[in-house]
């Protein structure tokens, strides 16, 4: 049996905190931290390069799309932690 490295305890003891919030994890990391900031971004774009004048509704849409987008990210990173989370919890559990 592999002995788990100290990175992967680290990231064992801060990923069993994290992962009882399955849905505030959703949120920040996909929506917050992925989904705005490309809504931002691509709006600006949009404003930018085809001269359009800013429309708060517009901006609005764009946002809420990117929002929930973005939650799919999220959903998508959550699983992701969760499987690494049960590989290496189960190595260390058979070590």
């Amino acid at each position: 049996m592999r002995m788990i490295s100290r990175k992967e305890r680290q990231f064992l003891e801060k990923w069993k905190t994290t992962r009882i919030n399955k849905w505030r994890y959703v949120f920040l990391q996909g929506g917050l931290y992925s989904g705005l900031p490309s809504a931002v971004l691509s709006y600006w774009v949009v404003i930018r390069f085809e001269a359009a004048q800013f429309q708060f509704t517009d901006f609005l849409i764009n946002s809420i799309v990117f929002l929930i987008f973005g939650m799919g990210w999220g959903y998508l990173l959550y699983q992701a932690q969760e499987k690494r989370f049960k590989q290496v919890f189960l190595s260390d559990k058979g070590a």
